[in-house]
């Protein structure tokens, strides 16, 4: 769609505009007299300026930030905006070490603060704007529906609850006696003139198709496609190209690209070595003293656990529990009584937790992710729970969306893990960095809280 390509370019100019009057903002704030003349400026504020639109051009191109999809949620489009940021930033930090400049910090957080702020606002309200444009019906694609199974009424109810998909509905040609408002009429007698496109959606097998689809080529509409996925497991698939056969993948997973994962690795790695420094030393020291003069046995506690693609690993806590426990393959509960005094306390606040964060910088976990269950309730829920083992696609986390959620502690029926299994899939098809940190600030909160369920 033309009209869609003109706000895709007129995005990257919008971001660039943002860029450089945050720039200019924060040289007002931070000098009095800045002068292209000045040393300062040109050998080092302009060179930054320069800098900073090149990158952002360059790294919004090669990660498509500024793609308008009207189908697709606008948290979608903020997530791919927060990773041209922090690759940007990692970038700029490079930058800024090889120049040497001696940049002025309050300079940098006028910038920062008014860019983070204005280039999100910028781009939910641009995408508004879009979305707006696509429901006047003068801005909407004509197009005609044929057929009348699921597929169709699908399809058009999506239509009805959506204009902003840029999509109205001329006429709806059906087999059987279906209206819609105001159009209906039989297949056979569709009068395939005027549209802009036309969606079809009867079986693979009829042999109306190939008439369809040149009908529709002779009266320069473009030919749409709805097949019937009516298969539980097929609703969410995306399609894939292997040469020339079409194929379906069932499961979207975001981690999938190198650029994700490079920019999840390194959101653990930062994180990781900012707890390892400045929270672990005093915290191991005080929990080590407080588990002594609780209880006897070690201090750490570990449990082999099911991580990435199914390879166990050696899962490390601060010890919680008795150490002569008959049972460490059941699942705690709230009143447990193999839960010691200072084990209690512990759990509530997820102290116990902590000692993943070494794990989560070797790279066997991550900062957010499912949850690792111990083996042996890997091989149970394998076998109870059809979607069980999709959770093993991306590493565990210390934290994750299910937690978040309030699925966490003892899950004594199947529907309790079941809707924890809901959770990890839905955060594996639908990663973002932002999503991350949404996920991770939550838990923030909820540690400082408390939670009488956590394990």
């Amino acid at each position: 769609m033309r009209s869609t390509r003109v706000f895709e370019i007129l995005l990257l100019l919008l971001e660039l505009v943002v860029l450089n009057g945050c720039f200019f903002l924060a040289v007002f704030l931070r000098y009095d007299d800045l002068r292209i003349e000045n040393d300062l400026y040109y050998n080092y504020y302009l060179q930054l300026l320069v800098f900073l639109n090149l990158s952002w051009l360059l790294i919004a191109v090669l990660l498509r930030s500024y793609r308008m999809v009207a189908a697709a949620p606008i948290r979608a489009s903020l997530g791919v905006l927060g990773q041209v940021i922090l690759v940007q930033a990692a970038v700029l930090g490079v930058f800024i070490l090889m120049l040497k400049g001696d940049y002025s910090r309050l300079f940098f957080f006028y910038y920062a603060s008014s860019f983070l702020m204005l280039i999100f606002l910028n781009r939910i309200g641009w995408m508004e704007f879009y979305r707006a444009y696509l429901r006047n019906p003068r801005h909407q694609r004509a197009i005609a529906l044929i057929g009348h199974g699921p597929v169709a009424q699908n399809f058009l109810a999506e239509l009805t609850q959506h204009p902003e998909y840029g999509l109205r509905l001329e006429a709806w040609f059906a087999d059987e006696n279906q209206s819609h408002s105001k159009f209906s009429g039989a297949i056979e007698s569709a009068s395939l003139v005027g549209f802009d496109e036309i969606f079809v959606a009867l079986p693979a097998t009829d042999a109306r198709l190939k008439k369809l689809y040149a009908a529709a080529n002779s009266g320069l509409m473009r030919f749409r496609y709805l097949p019937d996925l009516d298969v539980h497991f097929l609703k969410k698939a995306v399609w894939e190209n292997l040469g020339g056969v079409p194929v379906l993948k069932t499961v979207r997973e975001p981690l999938e690209l190198v650029h994700n994962r490079w920019l999840k690795r390194g959101l653990d790695v930062v994180v990781a070595l900012l707890v390892i420094f400045f929270v672990m030393p005093w915290l191991s020291v005080l929990v080590a003293v407080a588990i002594k003069l609780d209880s006897k046995g070690p201090i750490l506690f570990k449990q082999k656990r099911t991580g990435l693609n199914e390879k166990p690993f050696w899962c490390y806590k601060f010890r919680s529990m008795h150490t002569n426990n008959p049972h460490p393959e059941q699942q705690a509960t709230v009143d447990d009584p193999r839960i010691t005094r200072v084990g209690r306390w512990l759990r509530k606040y997820n102290v116990d937790e902590f000692p993943q964060i070494f794990q989560v910088l070797n790279g066997k976990m991550s900062l957010v992710g499912p949850r690792p269950h111990m083996v042996e309730h890997t091989a149970a829920y394998r076998k109870q729970i059809e979607t069980f083992m999709l959770r093993h696609y991306i590493k565990p986390g210390l934290t994750g969306l299910a937690q978040i959620h309030g699925f966490r502690g003892p899950t004594e029926t199947l529907d309790l893990m079941e809707a924890r299994v809901r959770e990890d899939v839905y955060y594996m098809e639908n990663w973002s960095l932002i999503l991350d940190l949404k996920i991770l600030a939550y838990t923030v909160f909820l540690l400082m809280k408390g939670q009488e369920q956590a394990v």
